[in-house]
Parts: C-alpha cells; structure tokens; sequence
C-alpha cells in the first residue's frame, strides 16, 4: 500500500512540473507596438552576439543557406538556376550561363522589366505584352498595355492599364497562358499598383479605397486586411507588409491567420530571405535620435524578434540585402556599400554601383559589355563576357 501511495505521489509531482513547463514556454512578451484590438505573437530575445544571429529556417538550413531568386515579380536581372535574363549595357534582352561565364545577346527589343522561366523571356513594352526564346525568336502574347505582371507556372497574370495618364499600374487583372490563349479578367474590382500572387490568393490595393485586400484566384469574394492609404511591400505565406503612405511612412505586418497588426517603426524596409524576414526601421522618435534605425531578424512564421544592431548615419540610404552577418545599403550617389553588424565603428565598405542586383550571396551589375559578379561571400569581382558570335 505503501509503495503504491509513493507511485502516485511521484506521478503528480510530475505531471505539475510539467503543466509549470508548458505555461511558461507558452508566455509570449508584446515587445513591439500594435494596433488597437490586435494582440502580437511576438517574442523579443537579445542574439547571442551581434555577429551571429542563429537564425534557423523552416527547412532547418541557416540564413546564409537562401532559395533561388523569385522570377515571378520581375526586375532588370532575373535569376533562375543558373541561368539569368538580364537587360545588357548595349540595349535589349540577354540570357547568362553563370556556371560557364558566358551570355548571349537573344533581342534588341527595349524594356524595363523582365520576367524569366528559364527557357523564355517575357516582357512588356508600349506595344504590349511579348516572349523571346533563347533563339531570338519573338512573340507577341497580347496587345495589352500594362505595368504590372506577375509569372507563375504556366500563367501570366497583369494588370490591364486603364489610366494612361499615370504610369502608376491601375485596372482590371487579367490572366492568359504563356503562350497569350485563354485571356480573361479574372476579379471584379479593379486594383492600383503592384499586386502579389501567393498560395493560390491575389494581394492587391483596391483603387476606390486604398486598402488592401486578399481574394482567392477566380473568387468574387475579397477580403479587406488593412486601411488606409497602403502600399504592399511584401507577401509570404505568414503576412503582408505594408507601408502607409501618409505620415511617417510606418512599416507594418498583418498575420493573414490571426488578423494581427503589427508595428515595426517609421520610414521601413523589408526584405524576405526563406523563411527568415529582416526589417530595417525607425522604432523611436525623439530629439536627436531620428538617425537611429533597428535592424530586426526574425522566423516569419513564429515571429520571435531579435534586434541584433542599431544603425547610425545611414539617412536615406535604401536597406537592399542582406548576406552572412553584412547588410547592403544603396546611397543615393550611386553606390551600394556594406556594413558588417559585429563592427562598433560600423564602416561602411564600398562594394559595387547603386544598380547592383543581389542575389544568392552575389551582385550583380554590368561594366561595358561585361556582366560583373560581385561574390558577398569573398569579396572578389569576377566576369561574365559575352558569347562570340
């Protein structure tokens, strides 16, 4: 009887630990402002040193361990494996061979922005929307005018341009297949500015109200996630992150699971690398301090913070990237320079021209005919040349 009666007594002791563990390890801190009726998930936690963030991703890989570049939203120079499309010093569309060192002048058709899929290149002009293959050959997908697209898979989505009074991107968004059949406006609003496609959702600004809203492909039923007058700044699969557009430009996060709104500081950037998100904010203003920006790191899907350095004297300058305990800032010169976050006197180190294109622990930007590299990693400069003909 005895020794029955110690048993249970040992099992309560514990089950009570344990129930203690579990309450603790479920506290979280609200360490950053919110919104009203919005409660945060976030967790603030100082780094173990400000040069090693200890960041882990969803997969388990560290955060120098980054994904190929999205080709889905375009730019000027878009990755794919190891291949890129990229808009070359002399004019018109060219694919690079990065492994080999070698590009390839494909089109003289002028554009501004590139879409990529590793065999094709997409773009639009003032004529429409066209694709180009690696043999030069051109097509033209439609006689749609617009300044917003998006590539996913085998589709194109965009934004047929309605005011041509500003080359702000406003109208109906449509969808086609790569190959320019089965065109059709595809949501029953017309939207302003860029838009991101996730998950199977659209995320857009409505144009009657500014807000930002969510609405699945081919749905008839939006959803409105925030108000005001808003800018989209980044999709993933946890959040939104948006500028406001009046005041302090504040940079802010709704959970698309919980609603929650989040404020990181004024005058922000964000920038997505896997699962791990850095933002780069004014969290305070006081006399003398307007010059103090925060650097935050975090998982975005459990959203524990840490604010591993505070940048002074960088003004204006745009936050651009970020790769093995360095952040990247292009000045307003025409510069991109680095600062490394463990360094107290945080020099700045310049490293390529304010066009540079990161990606993957490299930059990217051209020199004459040359398609320079810029290795984040090393610090050395290598070349691409062009193929001869």
């Amino acid at each position: 009887m005895r020794k029955h009666a110690a048993l249970l007594l040992i099992m309560a002791v514990i089950l009570l630990l344990s129930s203690c563990s579990a309450e603790t390890s479920g506290r979280v801190s609200a360490g950053i402002s919110n919104t009203d009726n919005a409660t945060s998930s976030a967790v603030i936690q100082e780094p173990s040193s400000k040069g090693d963030l200890g960041l882990q991703g969803e997969t388990g890989e560290s955060q120098d361990s980054l994904p190929e570049d999205l080709t889905s939203s375009g730019g000027n120079f878009v990755k794919y494996g190891s291949l890129a499309a990229f808009l070359p010093y002399q004019g018109g569309i060219a694919i690079a061979d990065l492994d080999n060192g070698v590009y390839s002048h494909i089109s003289d058709q002028a554009s501004s922005t590139l879409y990529f899929d590793g065999s094709n290149v997409y773009y639009v002009s003032d004529n429409g929307i066209f694709r180009v293959g690696s043999d030069g050959q051109s097509l033209m997908l439609s006689e749609d005018i617009t300044y917003s697209a998006w590539l996913e898979h085998d589709k194109i989505y965009y934004i047929k341009q309605t005011d041509f009074s500003t080359d702000e991107p406003s109208g109906e968004l449509w969808c086609m297949n790569t190959d320019g059949t089965n065109a059709v406006a595809i949501l029953p609003t017309e939207i302003k500015g860029d838009f991101f496609i996730r998950n199977g959702w659209v995320y857009y600004t409505d144009t009657a109200d500014t807000g930002i809203y969510k609405i699945m492909l081919f749905g008839n039923a939006p959803v409105q996630l925030a108000q005001g007058q808003l800018q989209i700044c980044l999709v993933t699969d946890y959040a939104v992150y948006y500028n406001e557009l009046t005041g302090r430009q504040a940079l802010r996060r709704v959970d698309l699971k919980t609603g929650a709104n989040v404020f990181f500081g004024d005058y922000g950037s964000v920038l997505e690398n896997g699962d791990i998100i850095y933002v780069l904010a004014r969290r305070e203003r006081s006399w003398g301090l307007d010059n103090l920006f925060s650097l935050a790191c975090f998982n975005d899907k459990d959203m524990e913070i840490t604010y591993p350095v505070m940048f002074e004297n960088i003004g204006e300058d745009q936050f651009c990237y970020y790769w093995s305990d360095y952040a990247y800032f292009k000045k307003s010169n025409g510069e991109t320079y680095r600062i490394n976050i463990g360094d107290s006197g945080q020099i700045k180190e310049s490293v390529s021209p304010y066009s540079t294109v990161f990606v993957d622990g490299k930059g990217y930007y051209m020199e004459g005919h040359s398609l320079m590299v810029y290795d984040c990693e090393s610090a050395q400069l290598s070349a691409i040349k062009q193929k001869k003909q």
